[in-house]
């Protein structure tokens, strides 16, 4: 993100502010003169600090919109690179509307990320050098309440840092909301027709109501937020001021302090918090940039056992946790999350792709379920437990965990070919049951939701996060609505 500074703009932006500060600061001193000598000469330095204050912040204003636009510009050209970049020119002619999607995620974090620079690198600067400027007048002013702003001034920071890593958490939560919103809302308008001919329409309007309510929850928790941290940066500071008006209205009733130094010390005690506060609000257009940013770059998603798995377009990596984890992926059809996994198991040859799956453990231990799962002349036991037999009741509890517990009356039933005495949610469901009895400490499922009913789909689904407590499991997955109750979610349409 620093790569995109316009350096120039930056360092004059600061420069302005703060002349524009000193100007201020230069014009409250006028002010206890101007009670004892109220002439000319000092009505014109009074005038004069207070217009060059107004120059000096109207350039800032300038300087900083300018820095913000500037640095928008090469965010928008390096994005323009990268995607033109990115793919063969016969992929995009066949991925088609996924690059369309890309194209939108790279103009909605350019148009974040201009606030960043804009307001949130010169408040950052501003309030670590202000403050420090105004202690230093006020040193010489009033030790007492250069002690005051001094204590008040760590308290601060220290609070809008708390609250940040709150702030920054469900900033996170939001844009991940927000990403399968939109990918949901494309993959709708892509298959429309699809979803038409099939009479679905008025359950794909209640999918997206549902991903819509959450997108709505999510942002209100992050305006909750902000909210809090403007009340915290009021509460304090007008608490840290009414403390020095304070210590000041009692040394000038016992006369240990002269009105003009007192005077000049409370007109000058709300300039230090001014830039803090500035930093504060400034500092919620960051996560939002900040969480965008890394959406497109660099993205991290912690589990709550401490392992991860981590994307990466720089370095082109997917890497799935060694154990304990449930990740779902999804994205519009022919995106490369089965080319990713095929790649990864060595069935196919790799080839240039943006995108690849690591995993750093024996592949061995995986067990893998394709689309189209593969049937061989036998009995149905004998499908289900093709490399090593297990016992009636291990089979017995694989068979009813898919909901098909009354399939154990049918083992010794031959399989056809494809399978053809089964139906395709029945398929689907006996390819799951022989994952299970593999035993195998890593799943990854390739549409293990397809064919499926609501019933048997929630089902299977409590099965796999109740599974993933003690295997590390992968599932690649089209249904909206565990999408939208899943924990976690790796959205390949915004890559």
């Amino acid at each position: 993100m620093n790569f995109f500074i316009p350096k120039k703009f930056l360092i004059w932006t600061i420069v302005s502010e703060c002349f524009s500060r000193i100007a201020i600061i230069f014009a409250l001193f006028q002010i206890p003169v101007l009670v004892k000598d109220f002439s000319v000469e000092r009505i014109s330095f009074f005038l004069g600090a207070i217009f060059l204050f107004a120059l000096f912040h109207f350039f800032s204003q300038k300087l900083s919109l300018s820095l913000g636009g500037a640095a928008k510009k090469k965010i928008q050209a390096y994005f323009q690179n990268r995607f033109l970049n990115m793919l063969p020119i016969r992929d995009r002619a066949q991925r088609g509307m996924p690059l369309q999607e890309l194209s939108l995620h790279y103009i909605k974090t350019a148009d974040l990320m201009e606030p960043w620079y804009s307001r949130f690198l010169p408040s950052a600067y501003l309030a670590a050098t202000l403050p420090c400027i105004i202690l230093g007048v006020m040193f010489f002013i009033d030790k007492l309440t250069f002690m005051i702003l001094s204590l008040t001034g760590i308290l601060l920071p220290l609070f809008l840092f708390l609250i940040g890593k709150i702030a920054k958490k469900k900033s996170e939560e939001q844009w991940q909301s927000f990403s399968k919103l939109r990918a949901f809302f494309l993959e709708s308008l892509q298959g429309y027709k699809t979803i038409k001919i099939f009479k679905k329409v008025k359950e794909r309007e209640r999918d997206l109501e549902i991903a819509e309510t959450e997108f709505g929850k999510k942002t209100l928790a992050v305006l909750k937020v902000a909210f809090l941290s403007a009340l915290a940066q009021e509460w304090i500071g007008s608490l840290s001021i009414a403390l020095i008006a304070v210590s000041l209205a009692l040394r000038l009733m016992n006369g240990s302090m002269e009105f003009d130094g007192a005077f000049l010390a409370l007109l000058i005690a709300p300039e230090f918090y001014r830039p803090i506060r500035h930093f504060g609000t400034a500092f919620h257009v960051a996560i939002n940039a900040k969480t965008a940013w890394n959406s497109s770059n660099n993205g991290e998603w912690r589990m709550e056992n401490g392992e991860y798995f981590q994307f990466s377009i720089l370095n082109s990596q997917l890497k799935l946790p060694a154990q304990k984890s449930l990740i779902y992926i999804s994205g519009p059809a022919g995106c490369g999350k089965t080319r990713m996994v095929l790649e990864m198991l060595g069935h196919i040859e790799p080839q240039n792709t943006q995108t690849k799956l690591l995993y750093d453990g024996d592949k061995s231990n995986i067990a893998w379920m394709p689309q189209n799962p593969v049937w061989f002349k036998g009995t149905l036991l004998e499908n289900l437990c093709p490399v090593e037999q297990r016992d009636f009741l291990e089979v017995k509890s694989a068979l009813e965990n898919v909901n098909l517990g009354h399939f154990t009356s049918r083992l010794n039933e031959q399989v056809l070919e494809y399978a053809n005495n089964f139906s395709g949610g029945e398929k689907r469901r006996l390819a799951l049951a022989r994952i299970i009895l593999l035993n195998r400490p890593v799943w990854i499922l390739d549409e293990p939701f397809a064919g499926l009913d609501k019933i048997n789909v929630e089902m299977i689904e409590k099965f796999l996060e109740q599974e993933s407590k003690t295997k590390s499991i992968l599932c690649i997955s089209h249904n909206a609505e565990t999408l939208a109750r899943a924990k976690m979610v790796f959205d390949f349409s915004i890559f």
